[in-house]
């Protein structure tokens, strides 16, 4: 028959090597951990909102004023429509009183397009 040997072996639990004191400054770190996360989040989304608001601000502003270049064509279109001129990628564009529209070249002569 076989000889049994035994051999002791320690018992190293590492969950009981912690103190109370240690267990509760890691639950309170995960705790103001998320809690950061959820505020971090959380004002990146007012930030990005903010930033959506004042977009939507500048284009209004882009599209109530037929000075301002623009290279959009139907915003262009809509300006010349309400405001009767429009400025389109560098050429300030007017609608005549028969209905054209045209530019004014650096000689001051009118260009029907």
């Amino acid at each position: 028959m076989a000889e049994i040997i035994e051999i002791p072996v320690q018992n190293n639990s590492s969950v009981s090597e912690y103190t109370p004191e240690q267990v509760g400054g890691i639950i309170a770190g995960v705790i103001f951990g998320l809690l950061f996360l959820v505020l971090l989040v959380r004002g990146n989304t007012k930030i990005r909102e903010n930033r959506r608001i004042q977009e939507k601000k500048w284009a209004e502003e882009r599209e109530n004023d037929p000075k301002r270049n623009t290279k959009d064509w139907q915003q262009h279109q809509r300006r010349l429509n309400k405001f009767g001129e429009s400025k389109y990628q560098d050429t300030h564009f007017y609608v005549g009183p028969k209905g054209g529209v045209y530019y004014i070249t650096y000689r001051g002569t009118k260009v029907y397009c």
